[in-house]
């Protein structure tokens, strides 16, 4: 199994820095470092588009996604909710209503007709 190198934020934002202050090219800095070609140009556009949520780390989701994914959280249970109020009611005979997620019948539930 390969596996993939992991850069610390901290890494990437000196790796950019060194990038616009020595003159040097992309590549070149690539290869000093020992990093992929393109991880400068990736990260200088990741950067460059969202500054404050530019790498978030390793499992830490952008805070415009872990909000979403609270929402989504939010709407399935009031899903769950909403369901559980359509469920049909029926009365049982010395008891209380009781909620049935399937509509069955028997005879407690005939009313006898003469």
């Amino acid at each position: 199994m390969i596996m993939r190198k992991v850069y610390t934020a901290e890494f990437k934002r000196e790796a950019l820095s060194l990038l616009e202050t020595s003159g040097k090219s992309a590549a070149q800095i690539e290869r000093d470092l020992g990093i992929g070609s393109g991880c400068l140009s990736r990260w200088r556009l990741e950067q460059t588009q969202n500054p404050e949520a530019a790498f978030p780390g390793h499992g830490r989701p952008a805070p415009d996604q872990e909000r979403l994914r609270e929402l989504e959280r939010e709407n399935q249970i009031l899903r769950q909710e909403r369901d559980i109020l359509h469920l049909p009611w029926r009365a049982v005979p010395g008891k209380e209503a009781v909620a049935t997620p399937w509509l069955s019948r028997t005879q407690a539930d005939e009313i006898p007709v003469h």
